[in-house]
């Protein structure tokens, strides 16, 4: 693998990135007992995906794969059960 790499890299680093600019989910005091768990839920027929709407994985990119992959899930079954 060693022979591989170039030397040529770079860092990134989110916070200075202006095509970036972002940030994660970060319950402030109070919300993790008042709307922990609620993030997910649909209202009506508009679903939430994304990393901050995980019990799990909030903060990381495994929540919102894994919010998103459930999200899909469920479109699906709503749809078959039109038909």
């Amino acid at each position: 693998m060693k022979k591989e790499f170039t030397g040529n890299h770079k860092a990134a680093l989110w916070s200075n990135n202006p095509f970036i600019n972002a940030s994660y989910a970060s319950y402030s005091v109070g919300q993790w007992t008042s709307i922990s768990g609620k993030e997910f839920e649909p209202v009506g027929n508009v679903m939430f995906a994304g990393e901050h709407c995980s019990s799990d994985f909030q903060g990381y990119m495994n929540g919102g794969a894994e919010t998103g992959r459930r999200v899909a899930e469920a479109i699906l079954a709503k749809v078959k059960s039109i038909k």
